[in-house]
């Protein structure tokens, strides 16, 4: 049989949430304890997969086992050090690779380096850019694992969709970004290289 963690549901409810989000429906906490507690149950029941609070390599079926062996060979890494690296939860092919998620680091020039902040822009998904920011999150997910900034081409259209405070489970702000299209410019701008050097 095989199995999955706790949080790998936890993770899909977050995704569903996410899109729904950005269709503008909002869940409150009873439905969203009722969609996971419903995944949970059509795992079990219909997929025959089962769901626990941890999963180790060696808890994982043949065939589980197979396409992590498969992704790390791929990688060049040991499949118990991708398995406990990804904690489990292999999204697509692409976690595990580094052009999937870009780190940054955030420098607040007006301090001593002390308020610097690092965080990664991951596109394992193809989706859209989720930014992730150390110690910042939305409502849906564990600290640690959110996403206040997600960039996504929706609707034919560019926006950023923003939670700006962890306590509203909706975005607080759906920004839409085709005025920004180079191709909306009214007028040329020129710039003063000497300013910039």
């Amino acid at each position: 049989m095989n199995i999955i963690t706790e949080d790998l549901v936890d993770n899909m409810v977050h995704d569903i949430c996410a899109q729904l989000s950005s269709a503008g429906i909002k869940l409150n906490a009873d439905l969203l304890s009722d969609l996971n507690e419903n995944i949970k149950d059509w795992l079990v029941d219909e997929c025959e997969i089962e769901v626990q609070e941890a999963v180790t390599f060696a808890e994982l079926s043949h065939t589980q086992k197979t396409a992590w062996q498969d992704l790390a060979n791929k990688n060049k890494i040991s499949v118990n050090e991708l398995y406990t690296s990804l904690k489990g939860e292999m999204r697509c092919q692409s976690t595990a690779n580094d052009s999937a998620k870009q780190s940054f680091k955030l420098i607040d020039e007006t301090s001593d380096g002390s308020n610097d902040i690092n965080g990664f822009i991951d596109n394992s998904d193809y989706l859209g850019l989720a930014v992730h920011i150390n110690g910042y999150g939305d409502c849906y997910s564990k600290d640690g694992q959110g996403t206040p900034i997600f960039i996504e081409k929706y609707d034919n259209k560019l926006r950023a969709i923003v939670y700006s405070d962890i306590n509203i489970q909706e975005p607080t702000h759906v920004i839409c970004l085709e005025k920004a299209k180079n191709d909306n410019r009214q007028d040329i701008v020129h710039y003063d290289l000497a300013i910039a050097t």
